[in-house]
This record gives structure tokens, C-alpha cells and sequence, in this order.
């Protein structure tokens, strides 16, 4: 009977610990898994946007500098000489020449006021006709940036930077323009924190991806366009035939069309089916967007392995304690083996036994009615 009652109280303790043990464990690693999956998320979130905030300003700085050299050639008194019409010492082939060759730059030209290249670094350039060309445009006008070229035919992009030529009067006596090498102008974003994080894309105002590193997405808008948003593109480019395919993050139009600076987005891909980070930031005063995306997968697998070391140590801390248990398990069962012991002796007709129980507990109490009856059944014998 004590044997039963001890393999019983063994078993239920045994189950009780292993039940509060498995218990402990998961809840402690949804916990931690509950509580660290947001932290690190945010902190997803403010690398993303530190990121693609410094890699945008990067691409401002490659185009101000870009910028630099095509306003000193603008105001340089030979070349506005030169555009005027007048006779000059310097060769100004070879200036151009000077400044492609820094890098940036792949080409520099100078136009008349109908459009036509007269001198260029790339011989290839002059007699070429930019007239209905956007840059050129602005350049007449009086603007001096950088703005994209689409060839939808071709399916390339060049950027240009671009500047009047003035005379000191005033009058506009031709165009000085760059084509910005996109290589160059880009590299960072392939050996900065962002690479391999997800996908980068460089966006103009009208959502035209104008380089991306997932090619399939190359010359698509970034958000749903209206179909007279797709004709004013088409025009704008001269493309009447060209097919813009949207990549739906629609949720970024807004922020593009109405910069006030970076911003972070949640955003679910139906097409991938994952839930993402999205993060844009505007390239200085150019018309250039930087975009990073990539998926939330990362950060619940931190999260999970967070909470998976955590819980490792979990498992060892209670491990630890249920040695402990064991210990005081085996304290607690000391008297009852004690008890054990007494009536095997007894039933073997040994009556002189006297049973030393140190607790003050119900097993003392027992301990002391066995040897009660034990004495009485003794003495009715003698």
C-alpha cells in the first residue's frame, strides 16, 4: 500500500513539474517573441530609412557635382564666346574632353538655340538634334538641374544635366548639357548596407522606375497609373505605343507627388504575397526617388531566434531548479520511505520497532499512531 501511495505521489509531482515545466518555456518564448518582433521591427524600419536616406543624398551629391562642372562650362566666358558666335583661342572640344574624362560624366555637349549639337567630347554627338528633347527645353528656359530621359523603344534611361548659355546681357545663345554615366552615378547602392536587403528602385516624379536591381521591374510605374496619366507619359517621352505595367505600391504616390520627406511604409505584396518594408527618400532637389523594399520574413526570423535563445536559457534555469525539486522531492519522500520500511518489518512479526520521524508534519503524525498500534498489539500478545 505504501509502495502504491509512493510511486503515486512520485508520478503526480513528476507531472506537475513537467506540466509547469513545458508551460513556462512556451509561455516565455511567445513572450519574448510577442515583445521582440515590434523592437526589432522599428529598428528595421529606422536602418531602412537611415539607409536609403544616405544613399539618396549620395545621388544628390554625384549630381550637384555634376551640376558644378556644367555651370562653370556654362559661365565660361570662351564658351559663351563661342556660342555667340565669335572667334576663340581655346579649343573648346578638348575642354569638354577634359571634364567627361572626371568621371560622373560620360558625354558633354554644347547646342545652338535650334537644338543642334555643334561641339561635343563624343564626336558622335555633333550634328545630333535635341530640339524636342525635354532637358533641352528646360535648358532654353532658363533651368539648370538634371532631369531623366526615357527611350521606351530602346528600353534605356540617360540622365541629363543641363544648363543655359548666357551672355552677360542676358541672352540665351545656346544649351551646355551632360549625360550622366548611371553607372557611376548608382555604384554606392550596390556596396552600401543595402545591398542584398531586398529590392532598390530610383523612381522619377511620375513613378517611371528608372533603374531597379529586380530587371523585371525596369520602366514600370511604381503605383497604378490613370489612363491620362499614361498619355501625358507617353507624350512627355514621345512613346504614343509604349506599355507601362504598374508594380502597385500605391501607397507611396502620395509621398512622391507631395515630398516632405522620407518615409516608411507597411506595405502587403499581393503579388509575392509577403508582407514588406517600404522606405522612400527624395535624391536633394532632383527629381529622383530612391526606393528600398524587402520582406518582413527577416525580422519574424530574428524575432524567433531571439526568442529561441532566450528560451534555451529558460530550459537551462529550470533544469537547474527541477534538480532542485528533485532534492527537496527526495527530503519530502525521506519519512514516507521511513514508514515503508516499518511495516515490511512488522508484517514480519517484528513489533519492537520505534519510528523516528523528524518533522512535524502529517507523516510524524502517522509515524506515531503506527507505533501506537504497534505497542498495543504488542502488549495484548504479551
Amino acid at each position: 500500500m505504501l509502495d502504491l501511495i509512493e510511486n503515486s505521489v512520485k508520478m503526480k509531482i513528476a507531472l506537475s513539474i513537467t506540466l509547469i515545466f513545458i508551460v513556462v518555456v512556451v509561455t516565455m518564448a511567445y513572450a519574448i517573441f510577442r515583445i521582440t518582433k515590434p523592437t526589432l521591427l522599428a529598428q528595421k524600419k529606422d536602418q531602412f530609412k537611415e539607409a536609403t536616406v544616405s544613399e539618396a543624398q549620395n545621388i544628390s551629391s554625384k549630381l550637384d557635382q555634376i551640376s558644378y562642372i556644367i555651370g562653370l562650362l556654362a559661365d565660361d566666358p570662351n564658351i559663351i564666346a563661342y556660342t555667340a558666335g565669335k572667334s576663340v583661342s581655346q579649343d573648346i572640344n578638348g575642354q569638354l574632353k577634359n571634364y567627361a574624362s572626371k568621371g560622373l560624366i560620360r558625354d558633354i555637349g554644347i547646342a545652338n538655340t535650334n537644338g543642334a549639337v555643334t561641339v561635343a567630347s563624343n564626336n558622335n554627338l555633333v550634328g545630333q538634334n535635341y530640339k524636342d528633347q525635354l532637358f533641352f527645353q528646360k535648358a532654353i528656359s532658363g533651368e539648370r538641374s538634371s532631369v531623366p530621359v526615357i527611350d521606351f523603344q530602346k528600353q534605356e534611361v540617360k540622365i541629363y544635366t543641363f544648363s543655359a548659355i548666357k551672355t552677360k546681357e542676358g541672352k540665351t545663345t545656346g544649351a551646355i548639357f551632360g549625360l550622366v554615366d548611371s553607372d557611376a552615378l548608382y555604384s554606392g547602392l550596390l556596396t552600401t548596407t543595402l545591398h542584398g536587403v531586398g529590392d532598390l528602385a530610383v523612381v522619377d516624379g511620375d513613378g517611371m522606375v528608372l533603374y531597379t536591381t529586380d530587371k523585371n521591374d525596369f520602366l514600370a510605374s511604381f503605383w497604378a497609373l490613370f489612363e491620362s496619366e499614361k498619355e501625358d507619359i507617353k507624350k512627355k517621352y514621345g512613346a504614343p505605343e509604349a506599355k507601362i505595367e504598374a508594380l502597385g505600391h500605391d501607397i507611396t504616390k502620395d509621398s512622391v507627388k507631395n515630398y516632405s520627406g522620407p518615409q516608411v511604409f507597411d506595405f502587403f505584396d499581393q503579388k509575392d504575397n509577403v508582407q514588406e518594408i517600404l522606405t522612400v527618400a527624395k535624391a536633394g532637389t532632383y527629381p529622383l526617388f530612391l526606393s528600398t523594399d524587402t520582406s518582413t520574413k527577416e525580422v519574424t526570423a530574428a524575432a524567433v531566434r531571439g526568442s529561441t535563445n532566450l528560451a534555451g536559457i529558460w530550459v537551462v534555469l529550470l533544469t537547474l531548479a527541477t534538480l532542485a525539486i528533485s532534492r527537496i522531492l527526495s527530503h519530502f519522500l525521506k519519512p514516507l520511505k521511513t514508514l515503508k520500511k516499518t511495516a515490511k518489518s512488522i508484517r514480519k512479526g517484528n513489533l519492537d520497532q520505534e519510528i523516528h520521524i523528524n518533522t512535524t508534519d502529517e507523516f510524524r503524525d502517522v509515524g506515531d499512531i503506527i507505533e501506537a498500534l504497534t505497542k498495543a498489539v504488542k502488549n495484548k500478545k504479551v
